[in-house]
């Protein structure tokens, strides 16, 4: 996805109105274990959008494309 959804032209454009996080959690340690138990990841990949409220507003475990990261980074900022 870094080098398809995350590099499309619209996605970088609405991707300024986040901030985003990219957690490597391929190895297991004290901090992985904590992070991917704080936000449910059972597997990678796995993207999690919050609101502005803090609150979980989309979940992908798997590869999405430009299109469908769109529409959920939308949906996460109408709440």
């Amino acid at each position: 996805m870094d080098r398809t959804t995350f590099r499309d032209p619209a996605v970088v454009r609405t991707a300024s109105n986040f901030v985003m996080v990219k957690v490597d959690v391929t190895t297991e340690d004290e901090r992985s274990s904590a992070l991917t138990g704080r936000f449910g990841v059972a597997g990678v990949p796995t993207l999690v959008l919050l609101g502005p409220d803090g609150r979980e507003r989309g979940r992908f475990a798997r590869l999405v494309d430009a299109a469908e990261m769109l529409h959920a980074m939308e949906e996460a900022r109408r709440g």
